[in-house]
């Protein structure tokens, strides 16, 4: 992992407990505001599969 990818993985917030309890919540908002953090986020996905031309992001909690 290169140091922009370490900087946006710091700006990721866990949130204990949240929305009930025992769950952990991970806040992705704090990276996402970050347009450095973003680009290294989506730069090194895009790195993962050149030939794609759209990325879905699925979330389980609703």
């Amino acid at each position: 992992m290169n140091a922009e990818l370490e900087r946006a993985q710091a700006l990721i917030q866990d949130v204990p407990d949240y929305p009930s309890p025992g769950i952990l919540f991970r806040d992705l908002t704090p990276m996402i505001a970050d347009g450095r953090a973003l680009k290294a986020v989506v730069d090194a996905l895009a790195a993962l599969a050149p030939e794609a031309t759209h990325f879905a992001g699925l979330e389980a909690r609703g």
